[in-house]
């Protein structure tokens, strides 16, 4: 718990507006050594343009004799310098008279540098201490040259026992000279710290240390751990203190007896007055001290209820947040599982719709192989009755060749007899025997013409009833390709109807909102129900379902299932006998 206590009025100034530097004879340290103000003329209130008036001429002076006094310093001491530099080896060249120059040039300029950097704010100690260290050397060698003057040239100390006074003034003009630039040094100092609006009290006196040197070294321990000014200590350590006594007596004031309160603001006073609390205000802290406490811990409270309404809040938004996510998330498996459905019904129907198309195109090959069978059964007739009339015409030509052999038989016969009636008077028994010789001969030639033209006849016969034999086997081809074609149209005729039927199912299944693998298991069902075995292979299923094995056998013990428990296939009408 920290407390915030003021400054006593009579330690405390009010804060003034920084003012910024005009120009470079305003920053000199003569000037801002000067007081802001001056008396007017006419005794009114002073002005800061008189004070100016009257302190610019002081200035100037102090300048100019702290110039001279640095000048006619180094110009005293560049002899010693000179010296020390032969002795230590320089030569006695130019090398001997720049060494003092070297020297005295390096203190003027980290001087200079201290007063810059400290007029900027921004000092670092190192500086100060290198240029003291220079000048610590210049005034020794400016006392050893001094005493190696002496009469008998004695040693160090034996100058001083003998002639302090003499090696003093030798040891004055440095020593002036960084007076001087202290005195500078902490007029910029000063001045920077009031135009930033400081307060006046920025160093630890040697009236503080002797007469307080408890609570001043507490001030300058914080100053100096904790990089802070002195006003900033010295609040921080009266702040500190208040709180630490309020501590010990706390119990006693909140709880105990009216005497003991009273004993405790009797007591704070004296506890408190070595850092500064006056007597009115060190009995106002516990009061004050006690009702910061209490609002420090109603505003505790608050923030717990806040933190816990907060928390409570974030908590419901969360709740209402992860509500949100899964119900997004339900809804988005939802539209997916629609569009999955969707997606496998257009594929389906895709795939029923190549699957009929398949079979249209095949039953219209069927139809025209059936058509060329058609067209080959009636040219295999046509040869048929071409070979039938071929073997009547043959048979027809066989009797015509018996009958003109016959009648050629009569006619020889006849003109044998004539010719044997002619022959009979002109000529001898010879000639009748040729006659008889020639009649025999004409009818063995008859015979062999009746039995050439019987066994032609016979061939005819025979291919003939080898040609109806072959119209017969022709038209019993004929007739089984039709039957076969009668079948393969019944065929594609079941299978329009099985097509149709499966369409009307799957209108149903649509209307029913099936999902896939009850379509899936219907389909099963429909296919076992038209199987002319009765039965169903799993290949078939997986040929028709595009499934495997695993899945197949359970489609098909789902089918039986729902098969044995009533369903058919849909009626002509559309309608089916089970409800789906």
């Amino acid at each position: 718990m920290s407390t915030t206590i003021t400054m006593p009025e009579a330690r405390t100034a009010p804060p003034k507006e920084p003012a910024p530097v005009q120009d470079e004879a305003a920053a000199s340290p003569a000037v801002l050594a000067a007081p802001d103000v001056a008396p007017a003329p006419d005794g009114g209130k002073p002005t800061k343009a008189s004070s100016r008036r009257l302190m610019i001429p002081l200035a100037v002076l102090a300048v100019l004799s702290g110039l001279t006094a640095a000048a006619v310093g180094f110009a005293l001491s560049y002899g010693a310098l000179r010296d020390a530099a032969v002795d230590w080896g320089f030569g006695s060249d130019w090398k001997s008279y720049a060494f003092p120059a070297g020297v005295d040039g390096l203190i003027i300029a980290l001087y200079t540098a201290d007063l810059v950097m400290a007029w900027k704010r921004m000092s670092r100690p190192w500086v100060r201490m290198c240029a003291h260290a220079l000048t610590a050397v210049t005034i020794a060698l400016n006392v050893t040259a001094a005493a190696k003057d002496m009469p008998r040239s004695p040693g160090l100390w034996e100058a001083v026992q003998a002639d302090p006074g003499r090696l003093l003034g030798h040891a004055m003009m440095p020593i002036a000279y960084v007076i001087l630039t202290e005195v500078a040094r902490w007029a910029i100092v000063r001045t920077a710290r009031l135009e930033a609006g400081g307060f006046d009290d920025q160093t630890l006196t040697l009236a503080d240390w002797l007469l307080n040197t408890r609570v001043t070294w507490k001030v300058f321990q914080h100053a100096k751990t904790y990089p802070a000014t002195y006003a900033d200590a010295r609040t921080f350590v009266r702040q500190l203190a208040i709180y630490r006594v309020w501590q010990k007596e706390r119990a006693r004031y909140t709880d105990g007896t009216p005497q003991e309160r009273a004993s405790v603001l009797d007591r704070m006073p004296a506890l408190l007055a070595p850092y500064g609390v006056d007597v009115e205000e060190a009995r106002a802290i516990p009061a004050r001290m006690l009702a910061q406490e209490q609002a420090q811990e109603a505003a505790r409270r608050q923030a717990e209820r806040q933190e816990a309404e907060d928390l409570e809040r974030q908590q419901r938004e969360e709740e209402q947040a992860d509500r949100d996510r899964a119900r997004a998330t339900q809804q988005r498996e939802t539209a997916e599982r629609r569009e999955r459905e969707r997606q496998e019904a257009e594929d389906a129907h895709q795939a029923r719709m190549d699957t009929l198309a398949k079979e249209a195109d095949q039953a219209r090959q069927e139809a025209e192989l059936a058509k060329l069978k058609a067209l080959a059964d009636g040219e295999v007739r046509a040869a048929a009755h071409q070979a039938e009339a071929a073997a009547a015409t043959a048979g027809i030509q066989a009797q015509a060749a018996q009958s003109a052999a016959e009648r050629a038989a009569t006619e020889a016969d006849r003109r044998a007899e004539a010719e044997h009636q002619a022959e009979e008077s002109a000529r001898t028994a010879a000639l009748r025997r040729k006659a008889a010789e020639d009649t025999r001969a004409a009818a063995e030639a008859q015979a062999t013409a009746e039995r050439l033209a019987a066994e032609t006849a016979r061939l005819e016969r025979e291919k003939a009833d080898d040609a109806r034999q072959k119209a017969g086997a022709l038209d019993q081809a004929a007739e089984a390709r039709a039957a076969a074609a009668r079948r393969d149209h019944e065929t594609a005729q079941l299978r329009a109807e099985i097509a149709r039927l499966e369409r009307q199912a799957a209108d149903d299944e649509d209307t029913a909102r099936l999902q896939p693998r009850e379509r899936a298991v219907r389909k099963v069902a429909r296919m076992l129900l038209t199987s002319t075995t009765g039965s169903l292979a799993l290949y078939d299923i997986e040929t028709e379902l595009g499934v495997k094995e695993s899945t197949a056998s359970d489609y098909l013990k789902e089918a039986r299932a729902l098969v044995s428990a009533g369903y058919t296939l849909p009626r002509p009408n559309g309608q089916d006998h089970t409800a789906v």
